[in-house]
């Protein structure tokens, strides 16, 4: 899969209706709400992202200009048709920018944006406040640690990736703004958002001591009352509904439309 050296332009064409030779797509994942694509998978991490990260990180974080160079078109859309058809994926022969730009393309179409856009609202508000800068970092990490778990732990798993290809920029020419430069667009995210999470992984991703444990642990306390709040309101109901509807008085009611009319003799 040839085509390295182009700077890639817009997302993976024809990946609706081309490249899988009119393979049947049950299952359609570009596009797709990122919660919906990991339920169906069974994992926080859409596979089409956590794969396509495996393979770059095991054997291309050298490859010069990743990320920002375009692989095959058509190698791409073939690899969309046979992740939305559950077919078998193996990337081994596969062109390393083919892959980062399918990687960017599944991101680039998710209808929210991985950070949505109440995050990136807060980030975008932190920034605006010109704060030191060990205090910014710990109110984006604030902001991070309450993104849903998909987002969250595909955030989680892309900052890793980023960060190790900033780690070998001395092979493949991959400066943090040159990264950034290439995946702010594709994120559609607040560039210090990434940019910070990139230097301080461990404080925005160890959940030893992030604060994602806790705050989980409230959201799902919180859910739980809730939900116990609406089991007390449909018991109220529904005793409610029987003081103004006695069972008696219903049960003559029934009799009465359901018995058949006698006529008189």
């Amino acid at each position: 899969g040839g085509g390295g050296g182009r700077d890639e332009r817009g997302g993976v064409g024809g990946a609706r209706g081309g490249g899988g030779g009119g393979t049947e797509r049950p299952y359609p994942i570009w596009g797709e709400p990122l919660s919906r694509v990991c339920a169906r998978e069974g994992v926080t991490v859409p596979h089409v992202v956590s794969r396509a990260i495996a393979f770059l990180t095991e054997r291309h974080l050298d490859e010069e200009g990743l990320l920002r160079l375009s692989g095959s078109r058509a190698d791409m859309d073939e690899l969309v048709a046979k992740f939305e058809a559950g077919a078998p994926i193996d990337f081994a022969g596969q062109d390393a920018h083919t892959v980062a730009g399918l990687l960017k393309s599944y991101l680039r179409e998710l209808p929210t944006p991985l950070v949505g856009p109440r995050h990136n609202r807060l980030a975008a508000e932190v920034i605006a406040r010109e704060q030191p800068e060990m205090q910014t970092a710990l109110e984006l990490k604030d902001i991070i640690i309450t993104l849903p778990d998909c987002e969250y732990h595909t955030t989680k798993a892309l900052v890793r990736f980023l960060s190790d290809v900033v780690a070998h920029s001395d092979k493949n020419r991959m400066h943090k703004d040159n990264v950034l430069t290439v995946m702010v667009p594709t994120l559609q995210c607040v560039p210090a958002l990434f940019s910070n999470a990139i230097d301080c992984y461990e404080l925005f991703f160890d959940e030893s001591f992030n604060g994602r444990a806790a705050y989980v642990a409230k959201q799902r306390a919180a859910a739980a009352a809730a939900a116990a709040r609406r089991r007390q309101k449909t018991a109220l109901l529904r005793l409610l509904h029987l003081a103004l509807h006695p069972p008696c008085v219903r049960s003559k009611w029934a009799t009465a439309t359901t018995q058949p009319h006698r006529r008189g003799r």
